[in-house]
């Protein structure tokens, strides 16, 4: 028998929604999504950390570089078995993107990039297997090829079509 897997989803917005669409009827895993603020991290304490434990960042605009430490810090993720780390970042916080990109709702622009690095950062020293996409624009239905890019190589802006890392 296929031992289940816990999925924490952190994050409320459409990428979040899609994410749980994806899992909710999967015996096979097991989801706890939270809004990633400070008052939702108490739902936390529902996990069970004794089944392998992925959690997927899924947040959007400001504060993403308070709301990753403060999850990963928790006890009960600490002591977990946390199997990988995914976050849904965004394209252009390391210069890779070639021309300029639009935030939607975000004002101060290289604040936001500032904060989406510190994020990766965190994750990065956890030393847990991670996986971070850098997507442009998110772009639900359609599928096409996905074209993934070392770390530290330029990249063409492209939209990301969220369906096909998900299925």
């Amino acid at each position: 028998m296929t031992q289940m897997k816990q999925i924490l989803l952190v994050g409320t917005g459409p990428l979040a929604t899609g994410i749980k669409m994806r899992f909710q009827d999967d015996s096979h895993w097991s989801l706890t999504q939270i809004a990633g603020t400070s008052e939702q991290l108490a739902q936390i304490n529902q996990l069970q950390t004794q089944v392998p434990l992925i959690i997927i960042f899924a947040l959007s605009g400001h504060g993403t570089d308070f709301v990753i430490p403060e999850v990963l810090d928790h006890p009960l993720v600490r002591k977990g078995s946390i199997n990988r780390i995914i976050m849904i970042a965004t394209a252009g916080i390391d210069q890779e993107v070639q021309g300029s990109l639009k935030y939607n709702e975000i004002n101060d622009v290289p604040e936001y990039l500032r904060e989406q690095r510190y994020a990766v950062k965190v994750i990065d020293e956890t030393e847990v297997p991670y996986t971070i996409f850098r997507p442009g624009d998110l772009v639900a239905g359609g599928t096409r090829p996905i074209n993934l890019f070392a770390e530290g190589t330029q990249m063409q802006l492209e939209k990301f079509h969220m369906k096909q890392w998900l299925v």
